[in-house]
Order: C-alpha cells, then sequence, then structure tokens
C-alpha cells in the first residue's frame, strides 16, 4: 500500500528536522541558560563539551565546597534544564532533536539500544558517529533531559 499525502508530509517534516539536529549546539544552549559554576559543574559531572566526568569530591575540591553541595548544584542544575526543554523561546533549538528522536524510536517499536540510536540519528542527519562530543551531548540530553520521556533499561539476555 502507498504512503499517504500526510505520511509524505510527516516523512519531509522528520528528514528536515533531522538535518537540522546538532547535538552540541542543542546542549550549549542550553548549558547557556544557567549560571557559570551550574554550568561547570554539570559540564565536569558528566563529561561534556570534551572534558572528562569527574566525581563529585573532585569537582568539590576544585570549587573549595562540599560533595553534597557539588551534588545539590548538579541536581538543581538537571531541574533547570528540564524546565528549559518546554520553554517556547528555545524550541526551535531543542524540538528538531526531541522529535527526530522519539520518532525513530516509535518506528523500531519503542527500544533500541544506545548505540543503535546514535547510529541512526548520524545516518540521518549530518553527525559523524565518531563525534565524542555529539555523541555525549546526545546521551546527556536523552539520559538526563529527557528521562520523562524514555525509559533507560539496562541490556539483558
Amino acid at each position: 500500500m502507498e504512503d499517504s499525502i500526510l505520511d509524505k508530509v510527516i516523512a519531509a517534516k522528520l528528514s528536515e528536522e533531522v538535518q537540522q539536529i546538532r547535538t552540541s549546539d542543542v546542549l550549549a544552549v542550553l548549558l547557556a541558560e544557567l549560571q557559570e559554576r551550574e554550568r561547570e559543574v554539570v559540564s565536569r559531572r558528566f563529561g561534556l563539551q570534551g572534558k572528562d566526568a569527574q566525581t563529585l569530591k573532585e569537582i568539590g575540591a576544585e570549587f573549595a565546597i562540599t560533595r553534597e553541595r557539588v551534588r545539590q548544584i548538579e541536581s538543581h542544575s538537571l531541574e533547570k534544564l528540564r524546565e528549559l526543554l518546554g520553554e517556547t523561546r528555545l524550541r526551535e533549538h531543542t524540538d528538531p532533536l526531541i522529535h527526530s528522536t522519539m520518532h525513530i524510536l516509535e518506528e523500531h517499536g519503542g527500544i533500541l539500544a544506545r548505540h543503535h540510536l546514535w547510529e541512526l540519528v548520524c545516518t540521518l542527519s549530518a553527525l559523524s558517529t565518531d563525534d565524542a562530543v555529539a555523541r555525549s551531548s546526545f546521551e546527556f540530553i536523552l539520559e538526563q533531559l529527557l528521562q520523562d520521556r524514555i525509559d533507560a533499561l539496562s541490556e539483558s539476555r
């Protein structure tokens, strides 16, 4: 059976959105909304923007604060970032990534291994599967910011 006109329009819109995906740019826009210390804590904690992930203790030592205070800043910052995803003024940056990712998941029955999802996003967009910064940005957005929309499951037999 042929695709309907609506299916073709949806496919064209998805294709256009996927081509606009720049995970590092999306994350940069979101992180720019945080205060400097919040941005540094999140970037260091999750190994974003080319940095290695650090422990609460390591970050606390650098900022001369306790591990608990680092954890509080991290938690508050993640909540702030999740709220920013819904803000109208940022939607032009965030929506293509969110809609495309959700559509890809739906097309594959709602279940995909993280690396397969990344490969599909890269195949449909201009991203390289070898771009470590883009991949860490993508995984951070999926795991930390879209956790209310996507359930991460551990692989099992």
